[in-house]
């Protein structure tokens, strides 16, 4: 699972949305050179898939479906970012833990609980 962070203050930082097996980091790439607000960490090893942007970029410039997907997934990106600010202004700790574990479960697929609560105490 990979996070997706802004860097705000003397250095703090904050998730606004996290990357699972259902997503990709970077997706805005495919639409040529973007000025990106947010810092990408995986807090959750994984297997990953690399392609070049400018593989991605002919790819994406080839495909009006492959356009749409990711304006999609960006929306849901910020949608995400948007509930999570949210929740975090009216929720207390335990509740925004939570919705994170919760959150990690779903990204990390069908042993993500398992692999969640070790990273959390191990």
């Amino acid at each position: 699972m990979i996070s997706l962070l802004v860097t705000i203050g003397e250095g703090d930082v904050v998730e606004t949305s996290s990357i699972g097996r259902e997503g990709a980091v970077g997706l805005q790439c495919g639409f040529g050179p973007r000025l990106s607000l947010t810092r990408a960490i995986v807090q959750i090893p994984g297997k990953f898939f690399a392609v070049s942007a400018a593989r991605f970029e002919h790819a994406v410039s080839r495909s009006a479906a492959l356009r749409d997907l990711i304006l999609r997934y960006i929306e849901m990106l910020w949608a995400e970012a948007q509930q999570n600010g949210a929740c975090n202004a009216i929720h207390d700790g335990s509740s925004r833990l939570c919705r994170w574990l919760l959150q990690c479960a779903d990204r990390t697929g069908g042993d993500g609980p398992r692999r969640i609560f070790s990273c959390c105490v191990g």
